[in-house]
């Protein structure tokens, strides 16, 4: 039995696990169901963070389902979509129904993970057993994480930085997963980390800003306990790192670099200083891993190979299709100083005056001039920010911002939007916000240039 595997069957061993889950109100018992029947069949999988759900998952992977993970929160019609387009089964209420589906021939596969779909039409990202496992040792190599006893879920398990640094982590290591009652409240999961004694947590860019702004220096003491916080999805919270280090005082910050397809991690950066909490260097590949700017040049889409990648992905047809040797991340970099810099997703780069931009930049630049959050979009062929803040008066960060950027790049026209449109894993809802914007709907306001 592989090691993996062999983790997941130490899980149900009473007297010898050390992996155990743990909720608000005490350990938590996990219980193993007979999922045999179902060998080699997909299975839709909506992964919960709670025992009973978490059970069934380790179960399902001991008698070799292939479950396509995905967020709990995916409504019916479209869990129907999926099990048309993957020819899968569906897990629901602890039971895997509809399974008239075909075998397939991906035998190496172990589980899927559905992508987000931030940037485009989901896809079904394929990982081996052999390689999700050396990719949890890169991590707890490159993190240092021997001494951390303890996760708390603080992002939904059914995406792949949540189920591979919390749950698989936790099972892997033989750690504690301490479970949240509620995952919904920021402030909520630091009350609960406190309660539990939490080590480490995982979050993601805009649960920061949500709690920054709720906080209550009355009502949330440091969580000094804390050893290890992990930020990935987004840019590193870098305007928040003065008030991170007053809530975590002993912990160390990680800004994690990657994407579903990497399983979910290229790079690692130690965020040790102020001033280098803004900084969009990806930082250190982890244990075996290259990340290059394609065709080496000095500015462009990155791509990375790894020995812990995901395998390939579902195509529309329901096949796998195999990734070959280099992966494309879906990123866009360049180098600086000798060093590899972000410079947002590919569909972030526009050319202006015969030059080519990065409207992350301009994201960036709006970040370090104060405002809560930022998307930079084009509309018309101009420049548009859109900004996230509930005050009116702008004027200071707004001439800030100008005064960052260059002139092609500064905004023609700037939004504000009382709400901030959230996907299921917790990132921004990119495509919605430009959406919005670009039809003139009324969830924004025109700020700048005065009307």
């Amino acid at each position: 039995m592989t090691e993996l595997l062999a983790a997941c069957k130490r899980a149900f061993d009473t007297e010898n696990s050390r992996f155990t889950l743990v909720g608000e109100r005490g350990k938590l018992p996990l219980t193993r169901k007979d999922f045999y029947r179902h060998a080699g069949h997909r299975v839709i999988w909506p992964l919960e963070s709670n025992a009973a759900s978490i059970s069934d998952f380790i179960s399902a992977l001991l008698d070799g389902v292939k479950p396509i993970l995905i967020s709990a929160k995916t409504p019916p019609e479209k869990l129907k979509q999926l099990q048309g387009r993957f020819s899968a089964g569906i897990y629901q209420q602890g039971e895997i129904v509809q399974t008239d589906a075909l075998l397939h021939d991906d035998h190496d596969s172990f589980l899927y993970v559905l992508t987000s779909g931030s940037t485009g039409q989901p896809k079904a990202v394929a990982a081996s057993e052999a390689r999700l496992a050396g990719m949890l040792r890169a991590i707890n190599m490159s993190q240092r994480l021997e001494t951390v006893n303890s996760v708390l879920a603080c992002l939904p398990l059914g995406f792949s930085s949540g189920l591979i640094n919390q749950l698989l982590w936790a099972l892997y290591k033989g750690r504690s997963l301490h479970l949240p009652d509620n995952v919904i409240s920021p402030i909520t999961l630091l009350s609960t980390a406190n309660q539990l004694g939490s080590e480490m947590l995982c979050f993601v860019n805009t649960q920061i800003k949500m709690i920054a702004s709720l906080y209550n220096n009355d009502e949330t003491a440091p969580l000094e306990q804390v050893k290890v916080v992990n930020f990935s999805g987004e840019s590193f919270p870098g305007n928040h790192y003065a008030f991170l280090k007053s809530l975590f005082p002993n912990a160390r910050l990680y800004n994690n670099y990657g994407c579903t397809e990497a399983m979910p991690r290229i790079s690692v950066r130690d965020v040790t200083l102020a001033s280098y909490a803004l900084n969009e260097n990806v930082g250190s590949c982890i244990d075996g891993t290259t990340l290059r700017i394609e065709s080496n040049q000095p500015a462009g889409p990155l791509e990375f190979r790894s020995p812990w990648s995901a395998i390939g992905y579902l195509n529309e047809r329901g096949d796998m299709t195999r990734f070959g040797e280099w992966i494309a991340s879906g990123d866009a970099g360049r180098i600086i100083n000798g060093e590899l810099h972000l410079s947002g997703r590919c569909d972030q780069l526009v050319k202006l005056g015969g030059e080519r931009y990065s409207l992350k930049e301009v994201e960036l630049a709006a970040t370090k001039a104060g405002f809560q959050g930022a998307i930079a979009i084009l509309d018309e062929d101009k420049v548009t920010l859109i900004i996230h803040a509930t005050d009116t008066d702008h004027s200071d960060k707004i001439r800030t911002l100008r005064s960052l950027i260059s002139p092609m790049l500064r905004p023609r026209q700037i939004y504000r939007r009382n709400d901030w449109p959230l996907l299921a894993n917790g990132k921004v809802d990119r495509q919605q916000i430009a959406l919005h914007c670009r039809e003139r709907t009324d969830h924004q306001e025109k700020i700048w240039p005065a009307c």
